[in-house]
């Protein structure tokens, strides 16, 4: 306990007397524990930097499903749009056919 009686003691305050802990030293102490390698800090980084990962991994997996669903897509499309032009080709011919037998049987 620091008084007007012992003006010495003012350092103790911030590094301790052997009986209590400073603030600088309470500081130091805490503030190592904090940073160090295994500390709070350390491990809120490795934490979102795993969480991260994991983010991209989704996000690569996603991407890559909606790319080849895209890919199907088009590949029906292109099917899809072959087959109605055969089919609006042969709807015309047999049109065309159609006409040509009713003209002949009007004549």
């Amino acid at each position: 306990m620091l008084s007007s009686a012992t003006p010495d003691a003012v350092p103790d305050i911030f590094t301790g007397d052997g009986k209590t802990i400073g603030v600088a030293t309470g500081l130091e102490t805490g503030l190592t524990a904090m940073l160090n390698s295994t500390g709070v800090l350390q491990g809120a980084t490795d934490s979102i930097s795993k969480k991260l990962n994991a983010l991209t991994d989704q996000y690569n997996n996603a991407s890559k499903k909606i790319d080849n669903t895209i890919a199907r897509y088009k590949s029906q499309f292109t099917h899809l749009d072959t087959m109605l032009n055969a089919l609006n080709n042969t709807s015309t011919y047999l049109t065309t056919q159609f006409e040509n037998m009713q003209n002949s049987n009007n004549k």
